[in-house]
């Protein structure tokens, strides 16, 4: 997510990108090569130019943030609900392929008409080469049965967290965009690590 202190002067989204033409604002992230990195790198893509400055862990990132010693903030969903709530923060973007379940009124970037960006932390299971279709079919029933589950939903919605399930081929489809994202990024990511 994109989110900016409550008393910033950004607005929106589109503030930060016209500032950036000047200077490029700074960004808090919580480590070089974190997926928080991954998305300041990639806002390159939406025309927003930013210094990413990198910090030991969510903690440190959001108290450097939070203390006005940087421009914005790459947060994780699960990283906001009490300083949204406290009305410490606004979120301008979230860096994902739909509006999040827990924030609905925040857009994403496609949708204001910059280039999509997404970048979320994707966990999945997999099975060795040659597993059966029908052991295949049964792991994934298993896994959607799970997740429909009122106590998941339940934690899901506790944490902040927002999911967009895919299975199969959907998900394999999923793991090679995201490893042609990282493999576009790990460049500047690795220049960043060398400059620290």
């Amino acid at each position: 997510m994109v989110a900016v202190r409550s008393d910033s002067a950004f607005n929106t989204f589109k503030d930060l990108v016209e500032a950036s033409k000047t200077k490029p604002p700074t960004v808090a992230v919580s480590g070089l090569g974190s997926s928080g990195h991954m998305g300041s790198l990639l806002l390159d893509k939406a025309g927003l130019k930013n210094k990413a400055v990198p910090f030991d862990g969510a903690a440190p990132s959001r108290a450097a943030f939070l203390g006005g010693h940087v421009d914005f903030w790459m947060p994780d969903t699960g990283d906001v609900g009490k300083l949204l709530q406290d009305k410490m923060i606004r979120l301008l973007a979230v860096l994902a392929p739909a509006r999040s379940t827990q924030f609905p009124d925040v857009p994403v970037l496609k949708e204001m008409g910059f280039g999509a960006v997404e970048v979320y932390t994707a966990r999945g299971f997999i099975g060795p080469p040659g597993l059966p279709r029908e052991i295949r079919e049964r792991l994934i029933a298993g896994i959607e049965k799970a997740m429909q589950e009122q106590e998941f939903k339940d934690w899901t919605k506790k944490m902040g967290i927002s999911l967009y399930p895919a299975k199969g081929e959907e998900f394999e489809k999923l793991a090679k965009e995201m490893h042609g994202q990282s493999l576009m990024v790990t460049p500047l990511m690795k220049e960043a690590i060398e400059k620290k």
